[in-house]
């Protein structure tokens, strides 16, 4: 038997030792390796084209998040610390 001539359910397939029999050998062979092996093409480039960038060393890029981050919750700090400050005045002067 070459192929499968009815289609059978997965579950039927696990329960019948002869049914994964036949579903195992239908299956193609393939290489497990395949999967993480990168098949880097290269890619022709003009000869105008731009300088390849260099990449950004880890401690300045891990400054800069940090010190975007902090201003960021600085900012957001003082924004919400003004509302609250306005809602408080208006309450209070409109009691």
């Amino acid at each position: 038997m070459s192929a499968i001539a009815t289609p059978i359910s997965p579950e039927l397939a696990l329960v019948c030792p002869e049914l994964r029999r036949q579903w195992a050998a239908a299956l193609p062979d393939i290489d497990p390796d395949a999967l993480f092996r990168s098949d880097r093409i290269a890619r022709p480039t003009p000869a105008a084209a731009a300088p390849a960038e260099r990449p950004v060393p880890f401690l300045l890029a891990a400054a800069t998040y940090a010190l975007s981050s902090f201003a960021a919750s600085l900012l957001q700090g003082v924004v919400t610390l003004t509302v609250v400050a306005v809602v408080a005045l208006i309450l209070t002067l409109s009691g």
